[in-house]
């Protein structure tokens, strides 16, 4: 009797083990869905090359807010094939950048800045937003520059 308890649990455990492990690698997977450029200058250039707009997430290691930006906005399939399809977007760790943060002034976190082609801000989000109304928003910001270029 002892021992098929002892082989049920562990059966329950390494299934327990596996759907963990599963989750934790699907998270890391997602969180890279986004093309996301950490070379500024690279990112720059390539926006003037293609003709787009540019969107630099600001964000730290320790910001709360910018790691749910992340698992709820940035991982959302229909928030990749947007920000992939229209934008050349760039990652700004602020604490590794300080230089960056201050030309653009950066002074809370999660700031996502858009940037025309030619590198002239459009315009810029501050704070979280859930991945509906963040698709609503960056749509907007779009169509206003391309109404204004």
């Amino acid at each position: 009797m002892y021992n098929k308890k002892m082989i049920v649990f562990l059966i329950v455990l390494s299934i327990l083990g596996g759907s963990l492990l599963y989750i934790q690698f699907n998270y890391e997977q997602n969180a890279s869905l986004v093309n996301w450029l950490t070379d500024y200058d690279n990112g720059i250039s390539k926006a003037k090359a293609e003709g787009k707009v540019v969107l630099i997430d600001f964000y730290a290691d320790w910001c709360s807010w910018c790691k749910t930006l992340d698992r709820e906005t940035y991982e959302k399939g229909d928030v990749v094939a947007y920000l992939n399809d229209k934008l050349i977007c760039i990652r700004i760790n602020v604490d590794e950048n300080i230089h960056i943060s201050n030309y653009y002034n950066i002074t809370a976190l999660p700031t996502i800045v858009f940037l025309s082609a030619e590198s002239v801000e459009v315009d810029r989000i501050i704070g979280f937003l859930p991945s509906e109304q963040f698709l609503v928003r960056v749509g907007d910001i779009l169509s206003k520059y391309s109404s204004s270029s």
